[in-house]
């Protein structure tokens, strides 16, 4: 009896997703979380030297794994491609589509092997119970991906639009473990739809320029493009839709009531500051929990004031900055990331300067429906609770009683419980963070956002 449960569940799972777009076709994942690799030739003990991305963890059954690839080899060319480090791979895992040939070289215990394998098509996501739609949103010269949880019964239904933070990655969660599938899968449950749009070039979406190397403002015209199909689609409530903004996507949130006064917006680990005051703050504030001294990290900021400066405010190129401020490159290359070339946090640079040009008490005036800004109380990327409290002063200052300020107890940037900072980051310097984020979800933050949702909801009634 409960084996026949198990394949009834599993078909209705299929049978209720929805690959609606006709112009994208599904794409292939490599399935390596990969990490730079560099040696020269006297410790490898043969004659040249190897660059490459190291594979540090696979997942089951994808692309990789199938064909041979072990933890710890290093990929050194896809397809004839050379890959020079971790940012090379996931850079051509973008082009690759499910039933596509691959062949991996790989240097592996002093010597370099050829993997051959079929590209495997990424799984789809779904929530048991619901129809999931996958769907597409025109935009720069091609098409966004868009994936829509739709519940059980009849519409019209509210409607949660999710917004990712900043970094070039799929919103696609295959995995039931991962806490922003799990957060997607309670709102469906309460009856909500949850839409959420790829960045350009992320996920199944095709376009002229990819995420990496679009601007802030470029990214902003994405999610609007993905906001008017919300709105479009016949199963939503459009007199109740509300924005979640996670992390950056917090920064975007505010920009969308140009095409439409939401119900609510939620924002969760956002600064509410200026790009250029964050950064000031991340390095004495951030850099000690990873073992720096206070006074080393504000020498490190009183020392490179300039450069941050000429970077935010005058709008200058980091090569130009490290090419005439030689004692920057340490900077930029360790604490901003710089890829020696156009990117910074693996984003183009002109993203972050775009950035900070937005006037974030602006963008938040003219906020004039219910805002809940929350800060988690380990969360090391926001740094600390002002800048939710920021946006709720604004909002607040604007439109009175509208902004409400929550702390989410023992609770980091990726919603999950690690009790303090220090805990978290020993996770991280540990390589057991991956491990807890799939494990240690706080499982009472959804409940948190339903009952100010519904007190909106009760309100607009």
């Amino acid at each position: 009896m409960k084996r026949s449960y198990y394949v009834y569940v599993l078909l209705c799972v299929v049978a209720h997703i929805h690959l609606n777009g006709q112009h994208l076709a599904r794409k292939g994942y490599l399935g390596i979380y990969p990490s730079d690799f560099k040696k020269d030739s006297l410790s490898t003990g043969i004659s040249q030297n190897i660059r490459g991305a190291q594979v540090q963890q696979l997942l089951t059954g994808a692309t990789a794994e199938n064909a041979g690839v072990q933890i710890h080899d290093i990929v050194v060319r896809l397809n004839g491609t050379a890959i020079q480090n971790a940012a090379d791979l996931k850079e051509f895992s973008q082009r690759l589509r499910g039933g596509d040939s691959i062949h991996f070289t790989l240097f592996r215990e002093n010597r370099f092997e050829v993997l051959k394998g079929i590209v495997q098509s990424r799984p789809f996501e779904n929530t048991v119970g619901s129809r999931v739609d996958y769907t597409e949103v025109p935009f720069d010269g091609g098409y966004l991906r868009s994936i829509v949880h739709i519940p059980k019964g009849k519409g019209p239904f509210p409607a949660v639009y999710y917004i990712q933070g900043y970094p070039c990655s799929s919103v696609e969660y295959p995995n039931d473990n991962n806490p922003f599938k799990k957060l997607t899968d309670f709102w469906v449950r309460h009856g909500f739809i949850v839409y959420k749009v790829e960045k350009p070039g992320m996920g199944d979406s095709v376009n002229r320029e990819p995420c990496d190397q679009i601007s802030f403002d470029k990214e902003s015209e994405a999610f609007k493009a993905g906001y008017q199909q919300l709105l479009n689609l016949r199963e939503v409530d459009t007199s109740k839709v509300f924005i979640y903004g996670h992390s950056l996507g917090g920064t975007h949130a505010p920009l969308l009531v140009e095409i439409f006064q939401p119900s609510g917006i939620m924002v969760y680990g956002v600064s509410g500051h200026s790009w250029y005051d964050y950064m000031s703050k991340l390095i004495i504030q951030q850099l000690p929990l990873f073992g720096i001294s206070y006074a080393d990290a504000e020498s490190l900021l009183k020392n490179n004031r300039q450069a941050l400066f000429d970077f935010f405010i005058a709008k200058k190129t980091p090569f130009e900055i490290v090419q005439n401020q030689p004692d920057a490159r340490d900077f930029f290359t360790h604490i901003l990331k710089y890829d020696g070339r156009d990117h910074l946090f693996g984003r183009h640079y002109q993203f972050w300067q775009d950035l900070n040009s937005q006037n974030i008490a602006q963008n938040w005036s003219a906020v004039a429906c219910p805002v809940l800004a929350m800060y988690g109380e380990t969360d090391i990327e926001a740094l600390d609770a002002s800048g939710a409290n920021r946006i709720v002063r604004i909002v607040n200052n604007n439109h009175p009683d509208k902004g409400t300020f929550k702390i989410i107890k023992g609770t980091d940037h990726a919603l999950i419980q690690t009790g303090s900072k220090e805990n978290g980051v020993q996770h991280k310097k540990r390589g057991t963070y991956r491990k807890i984020v799939m494990e240690q979800f706080n499982q009472g933050y959804p409940e948190i956002l339903l009952n100010w949702m519904q007190s909106v909801l009760d309100d607009i009634k």
